[in-house]
């Protein structure tokens, strides 16, 4: 029920005491201006699945690119997974040896369609088409090139322990062929 329509039998008692200044005028609240939260997809379990690209993002901090994606099916494994779900892969981009980045372009050559990294390093040699996924303008932009719509299979493993009660997830991208990706 909207708070608005929430009516209480008890009011909100002043905390203010005779020796406290009276207020200097209304604060600003630490939540003007800021937006909810839309609820997040999760994390899949591990398994083997066929996967629909739904979007690409950055955190606000660049350290982390989120894949968001729907599950088309589940070949094996997917506890607690159903097809048309939604999940999300989480990338870390920040790291000294540069995994995470290579981690992302393997999901963009397999979601691309390639097998090969020769291929796709033939079509891609300034890396920009992964920039263009997550909202660069440059020629493959320019032109539309995207994977939003393609199919991609994954196999999704138990990484480390997160420290929370959770673990990380360890992906492997492989190419779906052009016939069999929806028309899009």
């Amino acid at each position: 029920m909207p708070v608005s329509s929430f009516k209480s039998s008890k009011s909100a008692s002043n905390a203010s005491t005779a020796n406290e200044a009276p207020p200097r005028g209304k604060a600003k609240s630490r939540f003007a201006g800021l937006k909810p939260a839309e609820g997040g997809a999760p994390m899949p379990s591990p398994g083997s699945y066929r996967m629909q690209l739904v979007s690409y993002r950055e955190n606000d901090s660049g350290r982390t690119v989120i894949i968001k994606m729907r599950i088309v099916t589940i070949k094996s494994g997917g506890e607690g997974q159903f097809a048309g779900e939604e999940v999300v892969c989480l990338q870390n981009m920040v790291d000294k040896f540069n995994v995470g980045r290579k981690h992302f372009l393997s999901h963009v050559m397999a979601a691309a369609g390639f097998e090969s990294a020769d291929d796709y390093a033939e079509f891609d040699p300034e890396g920009e088409f992964a920039e263009s996924l997550l909202g660069a303008a440059n020629e493959y932009s320019d032109r539309g090139d995207t994977t939003i719509g393609r199919y991609v299979d994954a196999d999704v493993s138990k990484g480390n322990d997160d420290g929370d009660g959770g673990y990380y997830r360890n992906w492997s991208w492989t190419a779906v062929a052009d016939e069999e990706q929806p028309n899009v």
